[in-house]
């Protein structure tokens, strides 16, 4: 599965993201598909798609493998932050929102992953 990140941004503007990850400080190279230092990429710009449904909605999908990452997303011209740094977890091809503890035997942890949000709902019984 695809990564994919959405973000609303001033309509006709000009967007991207460089993807790091956290456990060599590598950055994705757009050119080859390849984790590389800073200094050496070809380009590191993954560009954001202005929807053509939604005036001011973008985001850009493309596939990692399992492991941490932060996404740092900017606005061009200028290279300012267009938002908050992003931590982003990979575990079986998908985007891990939360894990469960849903059991521990023989020395072993078993972790559920889930890969969407999960919704509280409270009942009020007044």
């Amino acid at each position: 599965m695809a990564l994919t990140i959405y973000g609303t941004f001033p309509t006709g503007g000009s967007f991207y993201s460089y993807v790091m990850r956290t456990g060599d400080g590598f950055f994705y190279d757009t050119n080859d598909g390849t984790f590389k230092a800073f200094a050496g990429l070809v380009d590191g710009q993954i560009e954001f798609t202005e929807s053509t449904d939604v005036n001011g909605e973008f985001n850009w999908e493309l596939t990692f493998p399992d492991g941490d990452y932060i996404v740092y997303t900017k606005e061009s011209p200028g290279d300012g932050n267009a938002a908050m740094a992003y931590p982003v977890t990979i575990k079986f091809g998908n985007e891990v929102v939360s894990a469960q503890l849903v059991g521990v035997n023989d020395n072993v942890i078993e972790v559920e992953v889930v890969d969407s949000p999960t919704v509280d709902v409270e009942v009020d019984e007044s």
